[in-house]
């Protein structure tokens, strides 16, 4: 995920710079400069924050199977957060499938 941050960092910075020339060449392109920085700006701020879920869940399951090993937590509380883990990567996969969608837009455009 930290390297499709990156890598929607440089979209952006390319994208940025195509619209600047954008604007000056072609005013009448199929794909509007600024909505295309503004959803990768928005497609890079929704890959920071799911990075920053994911870890927490991962680090949240870790210390959940410390408690139990400890015997401070029953197995249904690791099984509500393994669930939330579950969901949180469905959504992950469904961000990265997004996020490689970016570069075949932005051919198109």
């Amino acid at each position: 995920m930290r390297e499709n941050i990156r890598e929607l960092d440089a979209l952006l910075a390319d994208a940025t710079v195509a619209r600047s020339g954008a604007v000056a060449t072609n005013s009448g392109t199929s794909a509007d400069p600024d909505r295309v920085v503004q959803l990768l700006r928005q497609s890079r701020d929704d890959a920071a924050a799911r990075l920053a879920q994911a870890v927490a869940a991962l680090e949240k399951l870790r210390i959940d199977l410390l408690r139990l090993r400890a015997g401070n937590i029953t197995v249904a509380g690791v099984t509500q957060n393994l669930g939330e883990a579950r969901e949180l990567s469905a959504q992950v996969r469904r961000l990265l499938a997004g996020l490689e969608e970016v570069p075949r837009t932005l051919a198109r455009a």
